[in-house]
């Protein structure tokens, strides 16, 4: 394992005590377990919409998504 671990409270978990998951692997129900995951496609980075008064434009991501959706993408990557 490297130093390259990410944290995570499943809502499955009780306790306050998050999970070490290493870079590559998922947490599946009750057991980590490698990601099988194949980068193919086209697979946009999508923006984050803010409104005027600098809220989250819920409105717009969700007519940004459909549109990728639409459009056929393969997946879409979330920041």
């Amino acid at each position: 394992m490297s130093s390259e671990l990410g944290y995570i409270k499943p809502k499955s978990y009780v306790g306050t005590h998050s999970l070490r998951i290493p870079a590559g692997y998922v947490y599946l129900g009750s057991k980590i377990t490698p990601m099988e995951f194949e980068w193919k496609g086209v697979m946009p980075a999508l923006t984050t919409k803010f409104d005027e008064t600098d809220s989250l434009d819920f409105d717009l991501f969700d007519k940004n998504v459909r549109a990728q959706l639409d459009a056929g993408v393969s997946g879409i990557i979330l920041g």
